[in-house]
């Protein structure tokens, strides 16, 4: 079994989507650095960033709550001046969560390996 299928961040959809876009050998970079650092290939613009949003909304809004708690728009509102951007910024704050989840997992496969 691959541990792509047996690494679940949150649910299948918001898993799947983010793996397709974030390779393995950039979560350490996402996890330490964030998105506005090193954003991956169709996590750059405006565009890219509203779409997967508008797809993922539920799931992107659940992982913001339970990392922030109740004020997390508030928070992650600071200093936007767009619905876009504040999009954007919820899909890299999720994305920058996953990564974390996601490499904390692989390290323990591997030590669990070694």
């Amino acid at each position: 079994m691959s541990n792509k299928s047996t690494f679940l961040f949150y649910n299948h959809d918001i898993t799947d989507r983010f793996s397709e876009l974030i390779d393995d050998e950039q979560l350490q970079d996402i996890a330490n650095y964030g998105c506005a650092s090193c954003a991956p290939s169709g996590l750059i613009y405006y565009h890219e960033l509203v779409q997967v949003f508008d797809e993922l909304e539920d799931s992107i809004e659940d992982v913001c709550y339970d990392v922030l708690g109740i004020d997390w728009l508030q928070q992650l509102s600071q200093d936007v001046s767009s619905v876009n951007e504040l999009k954007g910024k919820c899909v890299w704050f999720a994305v920058e969560n996953f990564a974390a989840a996601k490499f904390a997992y692989l390290e323990n496969i591997a030590m669990e390996v070694a």
